[in-house]
């Protein structure tokens, strides 16, 4: 029963609401109407015949008193009229019969029809006594239908009347239910769909038959309307999230790529300008000389050139942060004027700086960046001065709540500019004249620079100029007065406060224990060049790997330095395991400093805990200055501790590995090369590292060369591009097993001529990668490291079968 309720109520409530009113009024209609007609019906049966049964008691008892004379004389006809005429007063009657004592029939009448006829019957049984003796009955039946059917008719045809009254004013009403109601509701449902499917509301214009609806109508076109606002708000902020979150990836990128690029070009750059420096020293005659000078100055011009380019997409890509620090004006006017004082002499024209602030005042700002603008000002200045001179201002212009008003201006007596020229000085590459390049030199970002780097200090660079009579560059900024004395500033600034002599000879003779990890064999030589005349125990990682190999296996450093660019590990790696305590407490707080090219790194140096980033090209001045601070340090902290490792013991022990390296195993390579020019060449490496080469033609002939595995390879050199199977198939086969397990590590040095794509670098798995041109002391190392790592397998091999 329940589960029929159920369905029922479910059937129901899937039914639209007119359905639902119309099922409730034919309910009604068909069900509850026939209900109360029958139970009319049946109450007026009920009173017809008590009525009917009351009326037939009262004619009995008259018509006993009657019939008691003629049944006591016996007197039959007497009786028989009695019973007719009672017969015709009474419609209803249809039976009655008067008998004697012994039950005999005196005197009576039937009119029953039988069993087939629907007779509603009232029975009635009376004796007849006199002076308290019976002597017989009367028996008397009515059929009270006669009443009753005009009756039931009659509710009958009221019945049916009224069920098409109520069905009339059914359908009437689910009209009227629908047009007020119903209707309203669906196109209000319409409404908010469309809403919704952010359909056109224009379309949904109806006037409301009822008030409320209407009201709700109108509250519903508000909320379309706001919610529309809304949307179109949220779009907005998604759109604008979208183009940041893509402008934030392009920045990204091009950081990425800056920094990459400052890697690559800067390394090389950096040995150039290093050996170019320590070529100073050597006995040279006046031409070498000159030639050498002009490599430095070329080398230094293409510095200049890279770090301006680095700085304007540092700025544009708002990676670049001002730090501001208690400063000296006046010590700030004392580095101009040591600076360019040579550069202007060379030229032959006067040069100033003045200076008017009051000397007891320390301000805050970056000083870095201070003298980065006025040496682009100035220097420009210079440049373009062929007679008069050039002067530096820097004025205090007044004063407010803790701030100074500083102006800084550059003033030259040069070739001017005409305010055509002046209104796009300070856009990127571009100068002037386009002939200035060509006779000045120069890429046009200095100005540029210096206008985002005034600007990012809340100041702005103006330019005044007139053709033929000079320029003057000047910009004012709002610094913040210092808590520093500036006596203070100036002493921790001024060398002979630093300590005595005595101290500083103390330090500086302590000698230091270095660790240096650099994969460049160029760069590891130009440093040991650089440290060679200070006396400190030195030794070098090849890569990031062997520096963790080296800290783990011992402690015993002062100072660690960590190219960023590594194989195997990079720098940054290496530090968070230091400093994190992986190579345990001593370790932990040893002092790091970044040797790298990559100058977009500073940042993240510093929140990793370096101590000092020293930039490449190297300046050997900030090099020796920093291992200085580390001896000051070191001798205040190891005071009377003697070293555990002297320079002699190293030297001995370095000796004695080399003649341990002699001793081992010959590397064996497979070269798989189809050019027979590059066979030989890598075949004239192999042979001078005593190494042992074996050559495949192809792809196809490497492969059978290792399925049948009678040499057992140490590395395999792999071309790309060869005849029948190429090199990324080779290496395919290798790294998948697909050769052996033996095999599926195997060491794979990538030769190529090709620039390979991160996905294809990825999908070769090599070990290294050698461009075509060869970089032959690469290349030399790479196969030089094999001899001891086949021993130290072969070693491995005997003491487990052992």
């Amino acid at each position: 029963m329940d589960l029929l309720r159920n369905r029922f109520i479910a059937f129901l409530v899937r039914l639209p609401v007119y359905r639902q009113v119309l099922c409730l009024f034919l309910f009604i209609a068909f069900f509850v109407l026939p209900v109360i007609t029958g139970v009319v019906i049946t109450r007026n049966l009920a009173n017809i015949e008590t009525t009917t049964r009351i009326r037939g008691e009262q004619k009995a008892e008259l018509l006993t008193i009657l019939s008691i004379d003629a049944l006591l004389a016996n007197d039959r006809p007497a009786l028989e009229t009695i019973v007719t005429g009672l017969q015709m007063q009474d419609e209803g009657l249809i039976s009655i019969q008067i008998k004697d004592v012994d039950k005999r029939v005196m005197a009576g009448w039937d009119r029953f029809e039988g069993e087939g006829h629907n007779l509603k019957i009232v029975s009635s049984k009376q004796p007849i006594n006199y002076h308290g003796q019976a002597f017989g009955s009367l028996e008397m039946m009515w059929d009270y239908s006669y009443f009753a059917d005009p009756i039931i008719h009659k509710v009958r045809t009221s019945a049916i009347v009224g069920l098409v009254i109520t069905l009339f004013l059914i359908g009437l009403m689910v009209v009227c239910i629908k047009f007020a109601f119903i209707s309203p509701l669906e196109y209000l449902n319409e409404k908010v769909r469309a809403i919704g499917t952010r359909k056109e509301l224009e379309d949904f214009d109806r006037q409301m038959a009822s008030l409320e609806f209407a009201n709700l109508d109108k509250n519903l076109n508000q909320t379309a309307r706001m919610l529309v606002e809304r949307s179109e708000k949220e779009a907005e902020v998604i759109r604008a999230n979208e183009q940041a979150k893509a402008a934030e990836d392009v920045a990204k990128a091009r950081m990425d790529f800056l920094s990459l690029m400052s890697h690559e070009i800067r390394t090389p750059l950096g040995v150039m300008l290093g050996f170019s420096k320590l070529l100073e020293t050597a006995n040279l005659d006046d031409e070498e000389r000159e030639y050498l000078d002009n490599i430095g100055q070329s080398g230094d011009f293409l510095l200049r050139i890279i770090n301006d380019i680095l700085d304007l997409s540092k700025i544009e890509a708002k990676g670049i942060d001002l730090d501001p620090l208690p400063m000296s004006l006046k010590e700030l006017g004392g580095e101009m004027r040591t600076m360019l004082q040579g550069h202007a002499a060379q030229k032959g024209i006067d040069y100033s700086v003045s200076v008017n602030a009051p000397g007891k005042f320390a301000w805050v700002g970056d000083k870095h960046r201070l003298v980065q603008i006025l040496m682009n000002l100035a220097g420009n200045s210079i440049k373009f001065t062929e007679q008069g001179g050039v002067k530096i201002d820097i004025s205090i212009i007044g004063r407010s709540k803790g701030k100074s008003k500083v102006k800084f201006a550059v003033t030259d007596t040069g070739v001017g500019m005409t305010p055509e020229q002046a209104a796009k000085i300070f856009q990127p590459f571009t100068q002037a004249d386009s002939s200035t390049s060509r006779k000045f030199g120069g890429t046009g970002l200095g100005l540029s620079i210096s206008q985002h780097l005034v600007e990012l200090m809340g100041g702005e660079i103006q330019v005044d100029s007139e053709l033929g009579k000079g320029s003057t560059f000047h910009f004012t900024i709002d610094m913040e007065i210092s808590d520093t004395k500036l006596s203070d500033i100036e002493k921790s600034d001024s060398p002979s406060d630093k300590g005595s002599g005595a101290k500083r000879a103390g330090a500086e003779s302590k000698v230091l224990s270095v660790l240096i990890a650099e994969d460049q064999p160029a760069n590891r030589m130009l440093v040991q060049k650089m440290l060679k005349p200070t006396g400190h125990n030195i030794r070098f990682a090849h890569d990031g790997g062997e520096c963790i190999d080296i800290l783990t296996e011992s402690s015993d450093f002062d100072v660690i330095f960590l190219d960023l660019q590594m194989p195997k590990a990079g720098g940054i790696e290496i530090a968070k395991k230091i400093r994190a305590g992986d190579f345990g407490e001593k370790v932990q707080g040893l002092p790091l400093a970044v040797m790298s090219a990559d100058v977009l790194a500073t940042e993240e140096c510093e929140e990793i805990g370096f101590d000092a980033f020293i930039s490449k090209p190297i300046d050997v001045p900030s090099l020796h200055g920093f291992l200085k601070e580390i001896q000051g340090e070191s001798a205040k902290s190891k005071a009377g501790k003697p070293s555990k490792k002297t320079a002699s013991s190293k030297k001995a022990s370095k000796k004695a590995d080399t003649a341990k390296a002699e001793d081992e195993d010959t590397a064996n390579i497979l070269v798989v090369e189809d050019q027979a020019k590059m066979q030989m060449l890598l075949g004239k490496l192999i042979d001078t590292c005593k190494g042992k080469a074996t050559f495949a033609n192809d792809g196809l002939e490497c492969i059978e060369l290792l399925e049948t595995g009678e040499s057992d390879f140490d590395a395999i050199f792999l071309d790309l591009r060869m005849p029948r199977m190429n090199g990324f198939k080779v290496a395919e086969k290798i790294r998948n097993g697909d050769l052996g397990e033996n095999l599926q590590k195997i060491p794979i040095a990538v030769v190529t001529a090709e620039i390979l794509s991160d996905d294809n670098r990825e999908e070769l798995s090599a070990d290294e990668i050698f461009s075509k041109p060869l970089e032959m002391g690469a290349v030399k190392e790479f196969i030089q490291k094999f001899p001891n790592e086949r021993t130290k397998a072969r070693k491995a091999r005997e003491l487990m079968k052992s």
